[in-house]
């Protein structure tokens, strides 16, 4: 799986139910993959201010929580950020509505491959 990753997970972990797998690694983003497929499942989510980081200011430590249906990851650098999104991907746009206060951009709206135009948070 590293090769398919492209960099060096700090973390693994699996999901409660065995079919999710999270990396985490020095670059500031936390990955999901099918344990089945080897598949990345959605875009990688980023601790950052949206760009990835490398460095060991960046490095990752993700892992499930909740039972399975939180994602956590701590930030080693910049005082030890602690990050936490649904684990499941059809809930990632309402966090980032949550996060945002506001309604998605359409950049936004393509990186969770939501249809353009189309209103997914509630008015701030």
């Amino acid at each position: 799986m590293a090769a398919t990753l492209g960099r060096q997970p700090l973390s693994v972990d699996v999901s409660p139910d065995g079919e999710t797998m999270l990396t985490s690694g020095g670059d500031g983003a936390v990955s999901l993959w099918d344990t089945d497929t080897g598949a990345s499942i959605g875009s990688p989510l980023v601790t950052s201010s949206g760009a990835l980081m490398f460095g060991p200011a960046a490095w990752t430590f993700g892992s499930f929580g909740e039972q399975g249906r939180a994602i956590v990851a701590v930030v080693a650098g910049g005082g030890g950020q602690v990050w936490t999104w649904p684990a499941d991907p059809d809930r990632w746009a309402e966090r980032a509505c949550s996060v945002a206060g506001r309604d998605l951009t359409a950049t936004e709206r393509a990186e969770f491959g939501i249809a353009p135009g189309l209103t997914v948070c509630p008015a701030a």
